[in-house]
């Protein structure tokens, strides 16, 4: 199967139309036909129905545009890689990320990077924890960021050092608005709406306790602008993260938990996946600025003085 037929076939299934998909290849339109009849030839299968002033996708055709999706774009983005690094360390960084105020290391590294390797293009992608690790496995994210530390030694792993606070979103006007703090028996009968992040949940339910076969789970989230509608709308209270919402102009508030339910995040990538040159320049550069955020903290904690120059 030649990428050049991959990349035809994507193009055709795209705009549902062989003229079309032949002007925007610079092509012949019978050339892309037969480059559409000889990829069938060869998978043995159809992968469109031509009816008349339609072209539809079979449901192999459809299995095919998904994957040929993910191979032109890994092969484009290698190429472009590869090409860029001969003239300077180059190319694109990807990140897929659940959202935290811990990742303020990650972003300084960002920066850092833009201002050394101006060419390094760097892309941050919101995802929940299924959709970091998909990423990560299908080859379309360089790097990952999950809470908590996955079970599995198929990745390396970099924990960001603040850990990040569970808290609750409810509307202003809200009886529990009125305290400080959270605790496990306030959760009792109230309707909740908790985050898809695999990995929380056992964090959340061990700090739930028995409360936990008391709590009404009334909806999940995976993008926290989804937890702040649905509160909004009246469905119930969020369990959220501190920090990520913006409260200004709302008529939201956020409460901590009482006692204190925090979560580590931790940077991912695969093992035996070869880094490019830009994702190595990155990760190290997270790397320093951890190792910076956690020396002051390990001072204060020992004791210590600065050290003299």
């Amino acid at each position: 199967m030649e990428l050049q037929s991959l990349k035809y076939f994507v193009v055709v299934a795209t705009e549902r139309n062989f003229t079309r998909a032949a002007k925007l290849l610079y092509t012949s339109q019978p050339n892309v036909s037969r480059r559409i009849a000889s990829l069938e030839a060869e998978l043995g299968t159809p992968l469109f129905l031509r009816q008349p002033g339609k072209l539809l996708l079979t449901a192999e055709g459809q299995y095919l545009l998904e994957v040929a999706r993910r191979v032109v774009e890994m092969t484009d983005q290698a190429t472009f890689n590869l090409r860029e690094h001969q003239v300077a360390v180059s190319g694109k960084v990807t990140i897929t990320s659940g959202e935290s105020h811990a990742l303020w290391p990650v972003a300084r590294a960002i920066v850092a990077l833009h201002h050394s390797h101006p060419r390094v293009q760097t892309q941050v992608v919101s995802g929940s924890a299924a959709e970091v690790f998909a990423a990560i496995e299908n080859g379309q994210s360089d790097f990952g960021v999950v809470m908590g530390l996955p079970d599995d030694d198929h990745y390396r792993t970099l924990t960001l050092p603040e850990q990040t606070r569970y808290g609750l979103l409810l509307p202003a006007s809200h009886p529990l608005a009125s305290k400080t703090a959270i605790t496990r028996d306030d959760l009792v009968d109230l309707s909740l709406i908790v985050p898809t992040q695999q990995l929380g949940v056992g964090r959340i339910n061990a700090w739930l306790g028995p409360a936990l076969n008391r709590v009404h789970l009334a909806g999940e989230y995976s993008l926290i602008n989804n937890a702040v509608m649905l509160v909004e709308a009246g469905l119930g209270c969020a369990l959220v993260l501190d920090g990520i919402v913006n409260l200004m102009g709302t008529q939201l508030a956020f409460r901590p938990f009482a006692p204190q339910l925090t979560a580590p995040m931790t940077v991912i990538w695969q093992r035996d996946r070869p880094l490019s040159m830009a994702a190595q320049l990155l990760l190290e550069g997270i790397k320093r600025e951890v190792a910076a955020d956690q020396k002051p903290a390990a001072d204060q904690a020992d004791g210590q003085r600065p050290e003299k120059e």
